[in-house]
């Protein structure tokens, strides 16, 4: 099962239409205090099935009831996996870097002109809180992936930390009193 959860990005458990509905399934059913502690899930350490499960909806699921257990049985696998933390390689390898960029292209989040903020009240309310949530959801998953130390030290630097406009600490500085929707700090 973890195999799966190891395939790189596009392909894998999500792909399959039966494998998702099982999959769905069977987290909807877990108690969440035990999957920490199943190594079947976590000997591998950090996977990229883990990282798209909280930072986005891939599975047959639309109530935000279900969304939320789906996203809070990743967040368990994801501080399970912290007893063997990801070496920088194995990130590149397994295409971690670039759901981890995908999570730092939020809309909103780079300025493109200093003090410029994107208007708001263009968008329909409907599009705007999707939007938010999503922006919310995605920061949240960056958040629980530094906090669970799932990362090795040459890893946070290589990738999180790296040189350039996909530095964390830049993106976070930048989004710093803004009041764009997709902002790290809003009213």
């Amino acid at each position: 099962m973890q195999l799966l959860f190891a395939c790189g990005v596009g392909s894998g458990i999500f792909t399959d239409p039966d494998l998702r509905a099982h999959l769905t399934r069977a987290i909807l059913s877990t108690d969440l205090a035990s999957v920490r502690k199943n190594k079947a899930l976590t000997s591998l350490g950090l996977c990229p099935g883990y990282l798209k499960l909280l930072s986005e909806t891939v599975l047959d699921t639309t109530d935000s009831t279900s969304i939320s257990k789906v996203q809070d049985w990743a967040h368990e696998v994801i501080k399970g996996c912290a007893f063997r933390p990801i070496r920088y390689e194995e990130w590149q390898e397994l295409g971690l870097d670039a759901i981890w960029l995908s999570l730092l292209s939020l809309q909103g989040i780079a300025q493109k002109e200093p003090g410029k903020n994107r208007p708001t009240e263009d968008l329909p309310e409907m599009e705007d809180s999707r939007e938010r949530e999503e922006t919310l959801q995605r920061w949240r998953a960056i958040l629980i992936l530094l906090e669970s130390g799932c990362l090795a030290a040459e890893t946070i630097e290589k990738a999180v930390l790296q040189p350039g406009k996909n530095n964390l600490t830049m993106i976070i500085a930048g989004s710093l009193g803004s009041r764009d929707p997709g902002k790290l700090l809003r009213e």
